[in-house]
């Protein structure tokens, strides 16, 4: 796979980690949709709305590389998003992961480095 495409992979798998951030981010900010009009407030929320647009990026981006790239080539840089993701939320977001999650993420590390 040519560099370029592989930084592309990286920067939508980090795409999808922002959006995700995010997400949590106006989950905590909203009160509890109980009802409709809850949900409505929860999905009209400006960052509910960035990572919404995040995501639909980040989806442009992916479909542009596998213009390029097989899918079975390319799909695996998305298990970079759990590695990421957890990264932020520790970092942004106060949350805690444990020893057996870490252990997880190297494994999907090497996996990725396998099948890379």
């Amino acid at each position: 796979m040519k560099p370029l495409f592989a930084a592309l992979l990286v920067l939508s798998a980090a795409m999808l980690a922002a959006g995700q951030t995010l997400f949590r981010l106006g989950a905590l900010k909203a009160d509890r949709a109980t009802d409709i009009l809850g949900f409505i407030k929860l999905f009209t929320q400006p960052v509910i709305i960035l990572a919404l647009i995040l995501y639909c990026g980040t989806t442009m981006l992916y479909v542009g590389v596998l213009q390029y790239v097989p899918v079975s080539k390319a799909y695996p840089y998305m298990a970079l998003a759990f590695i990421l993701v957890p990264i932020a939320a520790v970092l942004f977001l106060g949350e805690t992961i444990s020893l057996r999650y870490v252990i997880g993420v190297g494994l999907m590390i090497i996996g990725l480095l396998l099948t890379a």
